[in-house]
């Protein structure tokens, strides 16, 4: 069976290729504080508007609460959760809610660390 050839970085990609490309990723993050791991995965950029969007009060402020519950909602897939569970896990350890938070941002490249490594893989 033939492998496929990786492109080099600077080659333009058609649409096909890009459609075609799996970006969302999954992970296995270890959590320390309840002695076991969880699996989270990278927000597509749709589910990040639709985060956006459904966290801003009636003056249209981005509320960081309401951000983090949607984003670790939709990006921890073992196990997962829903609303309700995640007002249970607020009563658990912060640093372990951090911690996996944080996963899923870092695997969507979200925090600042992340953009500052790809601005440099760009320049």
């Amino acid at each position: 069976m033939a492998t496929k050839k990786a492109k080099d970085i600077n080659q333009v990609l058609t649409l096909e290729e890009i459609e075609a490309v799996q970006d969302v990723t999954e992970r296995t993050v270890p959590v320390p504080q309840w002695n076991g791991s969880v699996v989270v995965r990278s927000i597509t950029k749709r589910q990040m508007r639709e985060i956006k969007r459904q966290s801003r009060d009636s003056d249209g402020n981005l509320q960081e609460e309401l951000v983090e519950k949607a984003v670790f909602i939709a990006g921890l897939v073992e196990p997962t959760v829903d609303e309700s569970v995640y007002e249970k896990l607020l009563d658990k350890s912060s640093a372990a809610i951090d911690t996996i938070t944080k996963a899923i941002l870092d695997a969507s490249h979200l925090t600042d660390e992340k953009q500052e490594e790809r601005e440099k893989q760009f320049r």
